[in-house]
């Protein structure tokens, strides 16, 4: 089964909230070479890692994406 990392997530020092970083030209997940997703905090500006089974992931909902604007 393929999760899809959740866009924020709490940072593992309790920090705050972490936002999911991104490859902007991919729009894949950031992974480190262990393979977890990365976050970065955004109170303390570090980053952090999080296994996928490390977190609840909510549903999935029917999002779109606009593609072009007419």
């Amino acid at each position: 089964m393929h999760t899809q990392p959740a866009a924020q997530c709490q940072c593992m020092h309790d920090h705050g909230i972490g936002m999911l970083l991104v490859d902007i030209d991919t729009e894949k997940p950031q992974l480190d070479c262990r393979g977890n997703w990365q976050y970065y905090c955004l109170l303390e500006h570090h980053l952090f890692t999080v296994r996928p089974t490390e977190i609840e992931v909510a549903p999935e909902e029917n999002t779109q994406k606009v593609v072009t604007l007419v």
